[in-house]
């Protein structure tokens, strides 16, 4: 097989781990994304290496639309994944907003706008 070739070929299987990664993060199954990191970064690896041997123009500019195709099938999952974190991250503090609910008093400040304290601070002003 050419360099070329086998180029080519990697090309192939890391923009089909792509797409196959893009239907995991769609999913939610982040444990077959995970699984499929270790495959993905092994044929990366392989596809940097046998591009140091490209010295031609014209296979570069042959293998320019391959590789920017995988590129934005990576660009794509590097935008899901980050919505996703984003997702966790907002719940998170939805729940912990839930949690300190319990424990904050609402009151009006002088102007009637809605303040929130703490237990503590509400327990000072009582005791004043």
């Amino acid at each position: 097989m050419t360099e070329y070739t086998v180029i080519r070929r990697l090309i192939s299987d890391i923009i089909a781990l792509l797409v196959q990664e893009n239907e995991h993060i769609k999913q939610g199954d982040y444990r077959l994304v995970n699984a499929s990191s270790a495959e993905k970064s092994k044929k990366m690896l392989a596809l940097e290496t046998a591009l140091l041997d490209v010295k031609s123009p014209q296979a570069e500019a042959v293998l320019r639309p391959e590789l920017e195709r995988m590129q934005k099938h990576a660009s794509i999952n590097t935008v899901l994944l980050s919505a996703a974190i984003n997702g966790v991250k907002s719940a998170n503090d939805r729940v912990s907003a839930i949690l300190n609910q319990e424990r904050q008093t609402g009151t009006y400040d002088r102007r009637g706008r809605s303040v929130e304290m703490s237990e503590t601070q509400a327990m000072k002003i009582k005791v004043l």
